[in-house]
């Protein structure tokens, strides 16, 4: 899969505001999402392997082609991936009661690769490489037999819109306090078992500011007329909201996920 996108970002103040419009430009209500997302290191290493054949051959035939394309990517370069989980406010813990306990291992996530965003070139938009392996349980055990290394974890407070092929994410970044690994546990060696308070997470950004992406996903990235019409909707977009949102391309290497030796 190819990703193309524009990003844009919103004041804390205008978030509102930012709603109200999105809304009125796709004539829905957007869906609000918590999204857990827990960032895994690969081996830093010149000879990296990729995904071990036996952890390919345990998936569903429907499944398949995504591991093994995802195997070729690994396999030449070792990259920082993420999987993610969607949470309810009640997965938090509340002032007077300790959270449900939340083994990421137990629960379905999404196994999420991307790598660095293409040269800019004469494309007006962000484009990179992308593979989202949906409703996989077991992924930390599986990177950690990848030799992938858990890194930190963060919260996205998202609002998602949906206007033809045009997908808006709406979302802010927040971290989890200091002090909420489980004190047995070395700092920052694995996830959370257990969340703190939904009010006690920090904003990533220090004047909390929300980004707001316009992203179109091209399935045949080969295909230059599929890339084509995702670059004239997100170019539609970004005409259509001039002087509400500064949809911009951003430098790539703000999206590189490569690990450095």
């Amino acid at each position: 899969m190819h990703e193309l996108f524009l990003s844009a970002y919103v004041a804390f103040d205008d978030h509102n505001t930012a709603l109200r419009i999105l809304q009125g430009f796709c004539g829905a209500n957007p869906d609000p999402i918590l999204r857990r997302r827990l960032i895994w290191e690969g081996p830093r290493t010149r000879t990296v392997k990729g995904v071990n054949p036996a952890i390919i051959a345990r998936h569903t035939p429907q499944k398949l082609p995504l591991w093994k394309y995802l195997h070729e990517q690994l396999n030449r370069q070792p990259y920082r991936v993420t999987t993610t989980y969607d949470l309810k406010k009640t997965d938090f813990s509340q002032e007077s009661e300790t959270g449900p306990t939340l083994v990421c291992d137990n629960l379905p996530g999404t196994l999420c690769w991307r790598d660095i965003p293409d040269p800019a070139s004469n494309r007006p938009v962000n484009s990179r490489l992308a593979v989202d392996i949906q409703d996989e349980r077991g992924l930390a055990t599986t990177l950690q037999a990848m030799e992938h290394r858990f890194v930190k974890e963060f919260l996205q407070e998202c609002f998602r819109f949906v206007y033809g092929d045009v997908i808006f994410y709406l979302s802010r970044y927040l971290e989890f306090p200091t002090g909420a690994q489980d004190s047995s546990q070395p700092a920052a060696t694995r996830p959370l078992d257990v969340l703190p308070t939904f009010e006690s997470l920090e904003p990533y950004d220090a004047e909390d500011k929300w980004i707001l992406t316009a992203t179109v996903e091209v399935q045949n990235g080969n295909d230059q007329a599929q890339l084509q019409q995702g670059i004239e909707q997100l170019m539609h977009v970004k005409s259509e909201f001039e002087g509400c949102f500064d949809f911009k391309v951003v430098d790539r290497i703000r999206f590189d996920t490569r690990v450095k030796m």
